[in-house]
């Protein structure tokens, strides 16, 4: 990603950089050797939720769901944890879990799912069509 701005862009070059609160990657310290001006500007913040809904578990314990999609590594652990404290491991080795990246997978391979996927690219069009390959 950063090769790419470096590339594409002239030195001196100014952007403004939306994101949460919470990222994976500070684009703004990525670049803070090269030439170009970041100015971040946090716009919203991800709470972590404390528990699974009742609703969450009764779909789990009735194996009504299939599969469960990632976007990062943090929402990968946070639900991980939910889970074990909701006591629904269990429940994992029903459930395939397709994630944006490798890093995300990374995040799920202590537990006991029935399969974890990784996208070939981080892009959602990528994940879909992880989905899709596995369903199909």
């Amino acid at each position: 990603m950063v090769s790419g701005i470096l590339e594409s862009y002239d030195e001196g070059s100014r952007f403004v950089y939306l994101s949460g609160e919470h990222v994976s990657r500070d684009i703004g310290a990525l670049l803070a050797g090269s030439a170009m001006h970041v100015q971040r500007l946090i716009l919203y913040n991800a709470v972590a939720s404390e528990q699974i809904s009742d609703i969450l578990v009764e779909h789990l314990k009735r194996r009504q769901l299939d599969a469960v999609t990632f976007l990062s590594p943090r929402t990968a652990q946070i639900f991980t944890s939910l889970i074990n404290k909701a006591g629904m491991q269990e429940a994992l080795t029903c459930l395939r879990a397709f994630c944006l990246s490798p890093a995300i997978a990374d995040a799920l391979k202590h537990q006991p799912w029935q399969q974890v996927h990784a996208a070939s690219e981080a892009t959602l069009a990528s994940l879909v069509e992880c989905v899709d390959n596995v369903f199909a």
